[in-house]
C-alpha cells in the first residue's frame, strides 16, 4: 500500500483517485498490470521532463524506489551505485530499502496507484489508448470475418442447390462464354491484321 502520508500529500495535489486493486485494474484501465505500469513509467518520465508534472520530493523518491523494486527486486547493497554527493540517489535508496520484500506486481500496482493520484489525466489517457486499440482490433476482426464469410457464402452458393446458386452458375457460364467469344474475336482480328501487314510471311501469322 502507498504510505498514508504520501497518499495524503498526493491527494492534496489532485482529486482523490478511485481505489485500484489487482482485481479491477484491467477494468479501470483496459490493459494488464504490466502494460499499464510500462505506460505509466513512460508517461511519468515524459511529463516530468517537460515540466507538466511536478510532485513533492517524498513522492518523487517513492516513484524511484518502486521502479527499482520492480526492476531489481528487494533492496541489496551491491545494487546501489550512487556517490556520496548524490543526495537524490541516496535518498531514493533509503526509500527503496523501506519497501522490504514487496513483490514485483505489488510494486507495479503501487506505482500505478500513486501516479493515478498525483496525475489525474493519466487514467483518461490510458483509457483512450485502450479504446482506440480495441476499436481497431474489432475492425480488423470484422474485415477478416467478412472476407471469410463472403468467400464461404460464395462457395456455398456456387456448390449448393439453392435458387441463388443456380443463378450464379448461369452467370458464371455466361461470363465464360462471353470471354471466350471475345478472345476468339480478338484472335481473328489479330490474324487478319497480321496477314494484311505481313503477306506471305508464315512466321508473322
Amino acid at each position: 500500500m502507498v504510505d498514508t502520508q504520501l497518499e495524503g500529500e498526493a491527494v492534496a495535489q489532485g482529486e482523490e483517485a478511485q481505489e485500484i486493486t489487482m482485481e479491477n485494474l484491467a477494468d479501470v484501465f483496459g490493459f494488464s498490470l504490466e502494460e499499464v505500469y510500462k505506460s505509466g513509467v513512460k508517461y511519468y518520465k515524459d511529463k516530468e521532463r517537460c515540466g507538466e508534472l511536478q510532485v513533492d520530493y517524498p513522492v518523487r523518491l517513492r516513484f524511484m524506489a518502486l521502479a527499482k523494486q520492480v526492476r531489481y527486486g528487494p533492496f541489496k547493497d551491491e545494487l546501489v551505485n550512487v556517490g556520496w554527493f548524490d543526495l537524490v540517489g541516496n535518498d531514493a535508496s533509503k526509500e527503496w530499502r523501506k519497501l522490504g520484500t514487496l513483490g514485483r506486481e505489488e510494486a507495479m500496482l503501487e506505482f500505478v496507484r500513486l501516479l493515478d493520484v498525483v496525475c489525474p489525466p493519466f487514467k483518461p489517457t490510458i483509457n483512450e489508448k485502450a479504446a482506440l486499440e480495441t476499436s481497431q482490433a474489432i475492425l480488423d476482426r470484422r474485415r477478416e470475418s467478412s472476407g471469410i464469410l463472403n468467400s464461404a457464402n460464395y462457395s456455398h452458393l456456387i456448390s449448393g442447390n439453392a435458387e441463388t446458386g443456380e443463378v450464379l452458375k448461369k452467370y458464371e457460364e455466361q461470363r465464360r462464354q462471353i470471354q471466350e467469344a471475345l478472345n476468339k474475336a480478338t484472335y481473328h482480328q489479330f490474324l487478319t491484321y497480321a496477314q494484311q501487314t505481313f503477306p506471305g510471311d508464315p512466321a508473322k501469322t
